[in-house]
Order: C-alpha cells, then sequence, then structure tokens
C-alpha cells in the first residue's frame, strides 16, 4: 500500500504546506507508530503531493485555456506527468 493511501485508511488528511511541511489532521488519531510511519516515508509522500499539485495545476490550465472537458483535461495532465517523470 502507498504511503497516502496507509494514511488515508488511518483516517488522516494530509496536507503540504510551504517549504515541504506535511500537516496532518487529525492529530488526536496520530498514533506514535503512524507519526514513525510519515517521518520514515517523507519523502514518498512530498512526492506524492507534488505531483497531484502539478497534475491538478496543469489538467485547470488544460480546461480553460485549451477549452477541453474536465475529464480530458485531466487524462492529459496524467499522461503528461507520467511522460516528465520517465525523463
Amino acid at each position: 500500500m502507498a504511503p497516502l493511501e496507509t494514511l488515508a485508511h488511518a483516517g488522516l488528511h494530509i496536507y503540504l504546506l510551504p517549504n515541504d511541511v506535511l500537516w496532518v489532521t487529525p492529530k488526536h488519531a496520530i498514533t506514535p507508530a503512524l507519526r514513525v510511519f510519515i517521518q520514515q516515508h517523507k519523502l514518498e509522500l512530498l512526492n506524492a503531493l507534488n505531483a497531484v499539485e502539478w497534475i491538478t495545476e496543469r489538467s485547470a490550465i488544460l480546461e480553460f485555456d485549451a477549452d477541453m472537458p474536465r475529464a480530458l483535461a485531466d487524462a492529459q495532465a496524467w499522461q503528461l506527468w507520467h511522460r516528465r517523470t520517465l525523463h
């Protein structure tokens, strides 16, 4: 299971703040084991959240600038991200 999925399965929500700060809520649900998990997987979490942010931004650009339907813009943004990560 990917780190984001593990945290979601535990009922946690994770947000990316400026300067690569991770904000995890609700605080009362973060067990000591989950805190260690987050620390050990911080780079993976940052990469996943940055990818989601990049894809969402590109999708919006395609939707409005290229006048694409949202579903097509989402698919195109995912393809762009995939090609970007391969190089």
